[in-house]
C-alpha cells in the first residue's frame, strides 16, 4: 500500500494543489493538507511536503467562498492572496509515516493532464 502511495505523491511533485483538495494522514492520526510536494528522492527516507496552515483559519466555509473566487489554478500559488489567514509550513516527514491520501474534488482538482500512475 505504501508504495501506491509513495508513487503517487511522487507524480505530483512540484504542482500547485488548491486548498482542501489533496489530504495526508500520518500514523499518529494528525492529516495535513497538501500545497507542494517539495522532495522526494527514491533513495532518500524522508520526504518534504509543503502543507497548508489553517490554524488562523476559524470557518472553512469562508475559505471555500474565497476558493470559489478563484478563477485559474495558478492563483494557488500564493496562499494568502486565497485567504488573508492562510498560510503554509514545510513538512519534512520519514516516508513511512504516511499512512493514506484523500483526494478531495474541486473545479480545480484533479487536473484534466494525467497525474498519479500511468499504465
Amino acid at each position: 500500500m505504501k508504495q501506491h502511495t509513495h508513487e503517487w505523491l511522487k507524480n505530483i511533485k512540484e504542482q500547485t494543489i488548491p486548498p482542501l483538495c489533496v489530504e495526508i494522514f500520518l500514523k499518529d492520526g494528525r492529516s495535513y493538507f497538501v500545497l507542494h510536494v517539495l522532495f522526494w528522492d527514491d533513495n532518500d527516507d524522508t520526504a518534504i511536503i509543503r502543507i497548508y496552515d489553517l490554524r488562523d483559519i476559524d470557518d472553512q466555509k469562508e475559505l471555500q467562498e474565497a476558493m470559489s473566487r478563484v478563477k485559474d489554478r495558478s492563483e494557488f500559488g500564493d496562499p494568502v492572496k486565497i485567504h488573508k489567514k492562510l498560510d503554509w509550513a514545510n513538512l519534512r516527514i520519514p516516508k513511512d509515516e504516511i499512512v493514506y491520501i484523500i483526494e478531495w474534488h474541486d473545479k480545480f482538482w484533479p487536473i484534466e493532464e494525467s497525474i498519479g500512475f500511468k499504465k
